[in-house]
């Protein structure tokens, strides 16, 4: 496997574990709750970080 493909599959991986976190303190802590809502601005930024990521790697 090519490092980009390692590196694109470790990434996703790692995506997918912390929004599923992220998603389980949103349930818990319910998501209008002051808690809720910081992890849901985290999962968003997260998420664009992810995609902006993405972008660079397929430039590369």
């Amino acid at each position: 496997m090519a490092k980009t493909a390692e590196t694109q599959t470790a990434s996703t991986d790692a995506y997918t574990t912390a929004s599923s976190t992220i998603d389980a303190i949103r349930g818990v802590m319910g998501k209008t709750s002051p808690l809720g809502k910081k992890a849901t601005a985290l999962r968003t930024a997260l998420k664009k970080t992810r995609i902006i990521y993405s972008r660079q790697a397929a430039y590369a």
